[in-house]
């Protein structure tokens, strides 16, 4: 295997999805509304009940210190609540706001129509190919390497 013509791929696909990808979502989400911020509302639909912040940080692949940082910013903007389990009042769950099930609705609508857009001149194997792409990605890059 070739891992400088890997590195070489990865750095010039990072720009290419920055402008392509990142940045027109990033521009989809209100002021003081992150990437990070909406991510952790999309797992948080999952769970209806909610989450314990331990399960959280390790499903988001971040150190629980950050992760109650992100929770504490979805609560202060009215994305988020926190509520004791019944059965045991010392576990705390993370449980997402009808307000932030409303927004990724909007925010989700709006970032389809700017796909579609961005990628007009993609034919349908071409967007065949691109979602096995993506997909295959995912797949890989999910895995503990």
């Amino acid at each position: 295997m070739d891992f400088f013509k890997t590195q070489e791929t990865l750095i010039k696909l990072l720009p290419l999805w920055q402008n392509k990808i990142a940045r027109p979502f990033k521009q989809l989400l209100d002021e003081g509304i992150t990437s990070e911020m909406f991510n952790c509302m999309q797992f948080l639909v999952w769970f209806e009940d909610g989450i314990a912040m331990s399960e959280l940080a390790k499903a988001l692949q971040l150190p629980k210190q950050q992760a109650t940082k992100l929770v504490n910013r979805l609560v202060e903007n009215g994305f988020a609540e926190r509520r004791s389990e019944q059965g045991d009042r010392r576990v705390i769950k993370v449980v997402l706001t009808d307000k932030a099930k409303e927004y990724i609705e909007k925010v989700t609508s709006c970032n389809i129509e700017s796909y579609k857009k961005s990628f007009k001149n993609m034919d349908i194997r071409e967007m065949e190919e691109f979602q096995a792409a993506i997909e295959t990605l995912f797949r890989i890059l999910s895995k503990d390497i």
